[in-house]
């Protein structure tokens, strides 16, 4: 995130902040982008996969497992795939964030987030009906 911001800051230096829009079309730059740079990350499953390979090795067991591993890796690499799709909130959310710093710092974003942001959106408009506020807190 924090590469692909400072990228765009530089390639949009004279935009207008206003004009700033986290889209769609972001997004899917930063998915080529992470793409392109070959971004690659180890899931928690993968960590424990191997440590099952390795004890299924030590043990001589790992014959009869291979087949099964290489699918679930098989499955893994799939999952993996569309993990930056499955988190697109969260990831706008945070490109966002680091994308309006680099232009205003962190008092601007602050006021770019309680007028865009989706979390602080949604709590003003909880707080400002009583009855939905009360009935979360009985």
């Amino acid at each position: 995130v924090f590469d692909f911001a400072t990228k765009y800051y530089y390639d949009n230096q004279n935009k207008n902040i206003n004009d700033l829009n986290f889209d769609d079309k972001l997004f899917k730059e930063f998915n080529l982008f992470v793409k392109d740079k070959g971004f690659n990350f180890e899931t928690k499953t993968e960590r424990l996969l191997d440590q099952l390979n390795t004890t299924a090795f030590e043990e001589g067991v790992s014959v009869y497992l291979e087949q099964d591993l290489k699918t679930i890796k098989k499955h893994i690499k799939s999952f993996k795939g569309t993990a930056v799709d499955q988190d697109k909130i969260a990831l706008t959310q945070l490109l966002s964030e680091s994308i309006i710093k680099r232009y205003l710092y962190k008092e601007g974003y602050y006021n770019y987030a309680l007028k865009n942001d989706v979390y602080i959106l949604r709590s003003r408009l909880l707080l400002s009906n009583l009855s939905t506020y009360n009935g979360l807190l009985n």
